[in-house]
Order: structure tokens, then C-alpha cells, then sequence
């Protein structure tokens, strides 16, 4: 009897979350800190189902099949149901135990918000630009080979713009660096907002962006974009103690009109606004 008080008095204090079932999902135990990863306590749980604790689509197998606590503790992370209906990421570790004729599990869960929270910050430090929030080259890049691969798999047509902004440095000479900041960021809303949904925008330069276009009916709905976008980058910018009025050469390629390969369409839009840059000759000059 003292051993078990003792073992009861280390469940009871330790920081992770004990929860033992029987071979039918019914919780038979559930430790306090196990209250304060689910909010409840533990009269309101034990006698019910395990399936209460965990978000429906991490469990598969129906809960009157054999067996089925098993498919739990092949997931090393779940996603687990609070009281008040909130989703919480956990880590799980889960050991099957048996007692003479009877099956039970043990269930050690671990909250790992604070870790997912961090692994997402880091990623998207990674892959996102600081300023503009915009994805990075880095991401755009993949979002181009994955969305190559759709493209090619159902024939449909797709488009990179290569984005420059005209007139940027001699605002950013002018005014400062912190207006120049305020410029990016204007410029990249209005790309943003410039197009659709399934769209990508990136910055990828200093005063360079590109824009990835999926799903084309035709080439021409693509150059109806390029014109938007163009329109929107031209208007004046109102800033915080400035307006400014800059322009932007936007070249464009798509595909499959203007290349079979990723390394050819970025060529080709990077060549066409250059061309576009050239003919546009005397770009917007900053004005207050």
C-alpha cells in the first residue's frame, strides 16, 4: 500500500500528462497535470472515452474495433481537444501494459505549443522577408516547382512577372532608409492585393519582386494581371510625411508559350523587363 501511495504521489507532481485507458479507450486515470493540459478534471473524464480528448480525424479506426487504442500509440505527435473546444498540439508516448487477463495503456502527453509556435516563427523567419512579410525567394522558388508539377500534370497555363520598381533609389537617397522601407512595404500591398488568392508574391531583391500566377485561362488573362499590377505600382503612394509617385517595369512569361522549364520562364520574364524598362525611358521622379 505504501508503494502505491508513493507511485500515486510521483504521477500526481510530475509535469507531464499520465493518462492510462483500457483496451476499449475508457480513461482510468487521469494525473492534475493532465487536467491542466485538457481543463478537465478528472471526475468529469475518467469512465469516458479517450476519443473525447482527441481531435476526431486523428483517430481512424472505428472505436468498436479491437484494438483500436493501438492506433494511438503509433503517433508520436497528436493533436489533442481541450474543455473548451480549443486544439492543442501534444507530444505523445504510449506503452500497452497487461495484468493477468486484463490490457491496459499508459499514456504520457506532453503540451508543445510553445515548441510548434516556435518551429512556425523559425520557419518563417526562413522563409519570409523581414520588411514586407512577403514570401522570400527561398519559398517562391518551391511554390514554382510545385506549382510546375501541377501545370504539367492537368496542361494548364501559369505565368512568372518579374517586378522592378523604377525611381526607388532616388526616393531612398532622398528621404532615407525608413522611407524607403515605407515605399517596399506600399508596393508590396498593392501586389498583394493585386491579385487572386491562389496567387504568390515574393520579394526577392532589394526593390525586386516576382509574382506567380497559377491556373491561367489564357496568356491574355495573365498580361490583364501584369497591367493591374502595373496600373496600381504607378499611382502616388501617400506615406507618413511624404508622397512619392514611383513606376515599375513588370516583364512576363508564361507557360508553356514562352518556355518548357522553370529556368527558361525566369529568363524570359527577367529579359522582358528589361525590354519593358528600356521602352518605358524617363521613369517618375519622388516629389513631397
Amino acid at each position: 500500500r505504501l508503494r502505491e501511495q508513493r507511485l500515486e504521489g510521483i504521477i500526481n507532481t510530475v509535469a507531464d500528462g499520465i493518462i492510462t485507458v483500457d483496451d476499449h479507450g475508457v480513461i482510468q486515470t487521469f494525473n492534475p497535470a493532465a487536467e491542466g493540459i485538457f481543463g478537465f478534471r478528472k471526475e468529469e473524464v475518467i469512465g469516458k472515452n479517450v476519443r473525447t480528448l482527441v481531435q476526431d480525424e486523428v483517430l481512424t479506426a472505428p472505436s468498436d474495433e479491437p484494438g483500436w487504442v493501438r492506433t494511438l500509440a503509433a503517433s508520436s505527435e497528436i493533436v489533442g481537444r481541450r474543455k473548451d473546444g480549443e486544439v492543442v498540439p501534444l507530444e505523445l508516448s504510449m506503452r500497452e501494459m497487461q495484468q493477468g487477463d486484463e490490457l491496459s495503456f499508459t499514456s504520457i502527453v506532453r503540451d508543445i505549443s510553445e515548441r510548434k509556435a516556435a518551429e512556425q516563427r523559425v520557419f518563417r523567419m526562413a522563409h519570409h522577408d523581414a520588411l514586407t512579410e512577403l514570401p522570400n525567394r527561398n519559398l517562391f522558388g518551391d511554390r514554382v516547382v510545385e506549382a510546375f508539377k501541377r501545370a504539367k500534370r492537368h496542361t494548364e497555363k501559369l505565368a512568372l512577372l518579374f517586378v522592378d520598381l523604377d525611381k526607388f533609389k532616388p526616393i531612398n537617397d532622398t528621404y532615407g532608409h525608413a522611407v524607403g522601407d515605407e515605399v517596399l512595404k506600399a508596393a508590396a500591398n498593392r501586389l498583394r492585393f493585386g491579385v487572386r488568392a491562389t496567387d504568390t508574391v515574393a520579394r526577392v531583391g532589394g526593390d525586386e519582386f516576382m509574382v506567380l500566377l497559377e491556373e491561367l485561362a489564357d496568356a491574355e488573362e495573365a498580361e490583364e494581371i501584369r497591367q493591374k499590377l502595373q496600373t496600381e505600382l504607378c499611382q502616388p503612394m501617400r506615406l507618413s510625411h511624404h508622397k512619392v509617385a514611383i513606376g515599375a517595369s513588370i516583364g512576363i512569361a508564361v507557360y508553356p508559350d514562352n518556355g518548357s522549364e522553370i529556368a527558361e520562364l525566369m529568363d524570359y520574364a527577367d529579359q522582358d523587363m528589361y525590354a519593358r524598362k528600356h521602352a518605358r525611358g524617363a521613369e517618375p521622379t519622388p516629389r513631397t
